[in-house]
């Protein structure tokens, strides 16, 4: 028995041999590794990092709004075993700016207690000092919005309410993890620093500026751990009921607009509470995270696909072109598991080697991609750790994935009879191609089109599994670069053809639609359009959405709505028209009836038939006619504000008496809110950035190898070709045009194959607030089979001259070399 040392140094120098060739299949595997854990483990980074925020400055598992509580209602709740309760004044305000930069801008004020800091729903200091104790006159300022504005510690701010003015201090920047991201309502999820910012104001000042001495209009609790929150809520809510408050509802646990009704008629109080997971920051961020996360198993699924698929082209013609040493081994006494094992073994060593490396290249992008994300959203904390059992994982799928691709090949070579293998496979019979067949003047044509035609014909198989090879990088590379085109259409769509104005001014609430023809009139305002945005409940069957209305006068110049088909169309008499987000949750069609349902208040209960659906990526409203959204009211000539476009640059005393305006509460320019949202895809670029890396790499690996590998096993072919007296020119254009051949194979293959891909990731990654539709701009097409062909042309090149420079003899013997 021959000992089995001998075939692990024929693996070593097969392997050798073919350094390029396996070389190729190990980037193959680092690409698809790093992938899954370089962008798995920056969703775990992030997911502790929230995590991480959130338990370092204590945020609340429940938000309860009223409209006045004693002080000692809180203390009350906190005296419920497992229960933490605090209570603060939380009111919208308006901040002027006149002094710094000319503007209003909205605000909310949070209490805080003064010199220490709060057991829930902390800050983080980022720059200046906490309130010091007393009645200061002092407040503490989100980070962004102060960044903004270019406010800092020891400047003042002013801030109105009511027509009452007072300044403050500002004594320094904080982080919240209330406000990570920084969101003003459900209505206006993407609000920009320049329009809204959130102050914190020590309680007893909040307690003067708002008129509730000793009272409270929220209380924030925390659950301690093993605390049944059945029951501590039940005890929270007794606590209610001894100060008036006689009804806790949620979004969970709603009441009806009837029973709110028949509640202001008995003068019954109600609270209003929000779970941790319903709260407008930690969800958004959620719904984020969820959507990176998707992508980050659907790349690398997709990566090590194609990887596996290469690695069993590269062994099963491997274990081909070895049937006579597999003859030889197995007539000199080696076992069928014995050679098997070894196969195998190209497979386990490229596998080990691939999926090591591709561990620690992808921790590196995890650290990469973790860090534009925590700069991105100014995390207060942020946690970039090895999480060795993703790292275990990846190296543990890099060396399964080539394992089982080899198995088949390693397997074949078990139903090899000794003689069978070890004599050459006989020739193929000599006949017409089905080309030729079908087109018999293919046959007249000159040898160097003839034989590469008749090539790519008689050897489908091989010709297939290089098209494969060719279409697997086309449709990787297709489907990263969907992603680009995808993001640019959905910030052209949003704020080029749909949202058509400079700006929108916000209202302090309700205001007058008439408002919109008084501005309309200054100079400077080319046009002014009022709209009525409202909180609504939407329903259709037992599927349940909280959302809005936005109401458009149906002449709308500046909000431009388009079908699913990108059409432009109105708004609907009588009925209601659903963005694609609303669309998918409530599952209804054309034609269905929607009943409406205000979030707050008992007007405006009723149903309106739905008559179409809007491709809005931003957003997922419901859109009605501004009329009917005033009747809903019950308030005819309402609205929440005014959409307008300059005759130019507005000029400074434009903006003024805009300003001015004694219902204004902040201007909103379009340009501003396309800046911020591409802000905000900061993060997906560069993700995309990394994946379009790996898959051009991927490709070229996968194009490589195939190329490669089809020209070397033919190497016999091509040194006969030589020795008949074949040009070296005229071979190598032959091989050219066999490769282009089949590489359009790829392309046709590649094409369909990269936008089916494209389409359903696309479909993965939906959020309530944004939507994004597969596109591909024929740009995309064009990189992606062009690189492809030119990969291809290239890669052929380092065999080309391999095989250019063998031994004639030796190469035209029926044993290779």
């Amino acid at each position: 028995m021959v000992a089995l040392p001998k075939l692990h140094r024929k693996l070593l120098r097969d392997l050798t041999a073919s350094r390029a060739q396996f070389g190729a299949v190990v980037l193959i595997i680092i690409v698809g590794i790093a992938t899954f854990v370089g962008s798995y483990e920056a969703y775990q980074n992030l997911d502790s990092s929230y995590e991480g925020s959130y338990e370092q400055l204590r945020m609340a598992d429940y938000w309860i709004s009223v409209d006045y509580l004693p002080r000692k209602a809180a203390t009350e709740m906190n005296d419920v075993p497992g229960v933490v309760a605090q209570g603060r004044i939380v009111g919208d305000v308006t901040i002027d700016l006149q002094l710094e930069t000319g503007e209003k801008v909205s605000g909310r004020v949070i209490s805080l207690p003064s010199g220490e800091h709060p057991e829930i729903n902390d800050v983080r200091i980022e720059s200046g000092s906490y309130l010091s104790p007393g009645a200061q006159r002092e407040i503490l300022l989100e980070k962004r919005f102060a960044e903004y504005h270019q406010l800092y510690p020891g400047d003042w701010l002013t801030i109105e309410r009511d027509s009452s003015k007072v300044r403050f201090r500002i004594a320094g920047t904080v982080v919240s993890p209330e406000y990570i991201w920084v969101t003003k309502s459900a209505q206006e999820l993407f609000t920009t620093a320049r329009t809204f910012g959130v102050i914190f104001m020590p309680e007893e000042r909040a307690e003067e500026f708002f008129g509730m001495k000793g009272m409270v209009n929220e209380v924030n609790l925390v659950l301690e751990g093993g605390t049944d929150p059945t029951q501590a809520l039940s005890e929270v809510r007794r606590v209610l009921r001894r100060h008036g408050i006689m009804r806790l509802t949620s979004k969970d646990e709603p009441i009806a607009v009837s029973t709110r009704k028949i509640d202001i008629i008995q003068g019954v109080r109600t609270a209003y509470m929000i779970e941790r997971k319903d709260q407008l920051s930690n969800n958004l961020l959620k719904q984020d995270v969820d959507g990176f996360r998707q992508l980050a198993v659907l790349f690398p699924v997709l990566f090590l696909s194609m990887a596996a698929l290469a690695i069993y082209v590269l062994l099963n013609r491997l274990v081909e072109s070895q049937r006579a040493q597999i003859g030889l081994m197995r007539a000199l006494g080696y076992r069928t598991l014995q050679i098997m094992f070894h196969y195998t073994g190209f497979a386990l060593v490229v596998g080990v080697i691939g999926s090591v490396l591709g561990a620690l290249l992808g921790h590196a992008i995890a650290d990469f991609l973790t860090s534009v994300y925590a700069v991105q959203l100014k995390l207060p904390f942020v946690a970039v750790e090895p999480h060795w059992y993703v790292v275990g994982l990846g190296a543990l799928i890099g060396i399964i994935v080539p394992l089982t691709a080899g198995l088949l090949p390693a397997w074949a070579t078990t139903r090899m009879r000794p003689a069978e293998a070890m004599r050459p496979p006989a020739p193929r019979a000599g006949h017409h191609t089905l080309l030729e067949v079908l087109l018999p003047f293919v046959s007249l044509l000159p040898s160097v089109l003839k034989l590469p035609l008749r090539n790519f014909f008689r050897n489908l198989r091989r010709s297939f599994f290089m098209a494969i090879g060719v279409a697997s990088a086309i449709a990787l590379i297709l489907v990263s670069l969907s992603f680009v085109d995808a993001i640019e259409s959905f910030m052209h769509t949003q704020f080029e053809v749909i949202q058509n104005y400079d700006a929108r001014l916000h209202f302090q609430g309700q205001g007058a639609a008439a408002t919109a023809s008084y501005i309309e009139h200054l100079q400077g305002i080319q046009e002014a359009e009022p709209v009525l945005e409202l909180p609504y409940r939407l329903q259709s069957g037992d599927q349940v959405a909280d959302s809005s209305i936005l109401g458009l006068p149906e002449d709308s110049t500046m909000y431009t709505l388009l079908t699913l088909e990108g059409h432009p169309t109105t708004v609907v008499e009588d009925g209601i028209l659903l963005s694609i987000p609303l669309k998918n949750k409530l599952g209804a069609e054309p034609g269905d009836e929607i009943h409406l349902e205000p979030v707050v208040g008992s007007v405006g209960e009723t149903e309106k038939t739905l008559a179409g659906f809007i491709n809005e990526p931003l957003g997922g409203r419901a859109f009605m006619p501004l009329q009917e959204a005033q009747e809903l009211l019950r308030t005819p000539g309402v609205a929440t504000g005014v959409l307008l476009r300059f005759d130019g640059e507005p000029s400074p005393a434009l903006m003024e008496r805009l300003y001015r305006l004694p219902e204004v509460a902040s201007i909103e320019f379009s340009g501003e809110a396309k800046r911020f949202v591409d802000d905000l895809m900061g993060f997906f670029w560069a993700f995309i950035g990394v994946m379009l890396a790996m898959g051009f790499a991927l490709g070229m690996a996968i194009i490589f190898n195939g190329v490669t590998v089809n020209v070397l096993e033919r190497r016999r072919e091509i040194a006969i070709m030589r020795a008949v007296g074949m040009s070296q020119s005229r071979l190598v254009i032959i091989l050219t045009l066999e490769n282009l051949l089949i590489g359009c194979l790829g392309v046709a293959i590649g094409i369909p194959l990269g936008c089916y891909i494209a389409n359903y990731f696309m479909a993965q990654t939906e959020m309530d607030i944004m939507s994004m539709t597969a596109v591909i701009f024929p740009r995309s097409y064009i990189i992606a089979c062009v690189s492809a062909l030119v990969i291809l042309l290239v890669s052929q090149i380092p065999a080309i001259r391999q095989v250019s420079r063998m031994s004639l003899p030796t190469a035209t013997k029926d044993w290779s070399e």
